[in-house]
């Protein structure tokens, strides 16, 4: 019993000096000068956490939707016409994957930190971060998005601020 006595006591001063030891270390940086300075680096060229989570979102489900489409394309259990319909399927699923990354890039571009593009049937969602919220980046982010759509079909653009 005493060598289990000892043996937490001694393991238990070692920690004691370590935590005492991190306390009293300086905070901050030192210099080759030897002085010592806060740490004061901001990142800002991150993404928004909230948007990157809804576009892992958005492209899962999209990644859902297609591997869907492969199975139909790579069972025998399904018709020649559903293979093809699956096929055209996959072909739209493609080209929104790759239109809605042109879009978040295009609208990076503009002088947004961070997008999220949604393109539904009739209508397109738009999430970006802004501090001012102006109708001129409204107008911005419009224009940006209806320069990807040149086949005249008629796409309402809904813009949305975090």
């Amino acid at each position: 019993m005493n060598k289990r006595v000892v043996t937490f006591l001694s393991l238990f001063s070692l920690v004691m000096v370590l935590s005492v030891y991190y306390v009293m270390l300086p905070s901050g940086v030192t210099n080759k000068d030897g002085n010592s300075e806060p740490v004061t680096n901001i990142i800002t060229n991150a993404d928004d956490p909230y948007i990157e989570g809804i576009i892992l979102e958005r492209q899962a489900a999209l990644q859902e939707d297609l591997d869907a489409q492969l199975e139909i394309m790579a069972s025998s259990d399904f018709s020649a016409t559903e293979k093809a319909l699956a096929a055209e399927r996959i072909e739209y699923i493609e080209n929104i994957i790759n239109v809605e990354e042109d879009m978040r890039t295009s609208v990076k571009e503009r002088g947004f930190v961070s997008a999220f593009v949604e393109i539904k049937d009739k209508s397109v969602d738009v999430l970006a971060i802004s501090e001012t919220k102006t109708k001129e980046e409204v107008l911005t982010i419009m224009e940006c998005i209806d320069s990807f759509f040149i086949d005249g079909v008629f796409r309402q653009v809904y813009v949305h601020f975090r």
